[in-house]
Parts: structure tokens; sequence; C-alpha cells
């Protein structure tokens, strides 16, 4: 079948016909993998994607050793500490969020070190973090988490944005370059 200048369709034997290609550039099929997947991930950033959460107060069962209070603060450093005052309260309040929800276990200990969860949470990293000293604004974001600010809702999970993957989460948030 052919299309002729009328627009109509005419139809001729494939022995009379010689097809020619002419494309300026193709893609390789990484590259169509990629774009596809690229596409799928701004679909579902379109449909998931909350662009506001309200901070909410809530009435927290949770109270801290000392001890607890510095592992609750360098966890959070060592989370978010590059994540500015907001990320930070974020990451607190998917902490006690999930010391809440119970999955993880109700002790922070039990949350924090769930097999496969918070990385800043390997012994390593919070020995490492607490050799250098925890700065104190990690201290007094734990302490308002605590007091019932929580600027995340009920979100329990977050990570990079970088490993995120969008097209598989219903809804989400970012904040900075954390993907909640």
């Amino acid at each position: 079948a052919i299309r002729l200048p009328n627009r109509s369709i005419g139809y001729v034997s494939a022995e009379h016909v010689r097809l020619e290609y002419d494309l300026e550039e193709g893609l390789t099929l990484k590259e169509i993998e990629d774009a596809e997947k690229k596409a799928k991930a701004e679909e579902a950033m379109a449909r998931a994607r909350v662009t506001f959460i309200p901070e909410t107060t809530r009435t927290t069962k949770h109270t801290l050793t000392d001890a607890e209070m510095k592992l609750f603060a360098t966890v959070i450093y060592n989370e978010a500490g590059d994540q500015g005052y907001d990320g930070m309260l974020a990451v607190a309040n998917v902490i006690l969020n999930r010391m809440e929800d119970g999955y993880w276990g109700t002790s922070l200990e039990e949350v924090l070190f769930a097999p496969g969860q918070f990385a800043g949470a390997k012994k390593e990293y919070i020995e490492r973090a607490q050799k250098r000293g925890v700065p104190d604004i990690c201290y007094e974001i734990g302490r308002v988490a605590l007091s019932g600010r929580n600027n995340i809702g009920d979100y329990l999970f977050f990570c990079a944005d970088y490993i995120a993957e969008y097209s598989k989460y219903d809804q989400f948030y970012v904040l900075k370059n954390h993907v909640f």
C-alpha cells in the first residue's frame, strides 16, 4: 500500500518498489530503552508526585534515653546531614513513623537496626560520625520530632533521588535529594 499525492491509497507489487530509508540519526536499543524508561518515570511523576505535605503535630508516646538520643541524632546526621533542616526532620519522622507502625519493631534500636533499612545506622558509620562529632542541630531536630512536629506525614520510606524508581510508587514526595 502506498499513499498517493492526492492522499488516496494505491497498491503496487513489491517487485516494482525499492525502499529507501533516509535517517539522519538512529538510536541504539539501549537509548530506546532509556528513553522509554524516562518516559515511564515522567508519567509516574506526573501521576503520583505529591507537591505539598501539610505539617502536623503528633502526640508521640516515645521517650529516649540520653544514649538513644545520641544514636537518633547520629542516624539523622548520617542519613540526611546534607539535606537541610526540613530534610533531617523528615528522616527523623520516618524513623518515628516506623516505631509507631511496629513492623520493624517499636524501639529505636529495633527500627534502626532492622536488616537492610538504614545505611546510616551501620556500626562503622555511627562510630565515625560520633568520633567526628554530631552537630547540635541533629539533636535539636531529634527533640523537635519527638515533641510532635511532623513534616512528612505517615511516610515510612525514603531513598536518594538517583535510585528512586518513580514508576513503582503510588505516590511520592521529593524533598531536596530524598524521595519519600
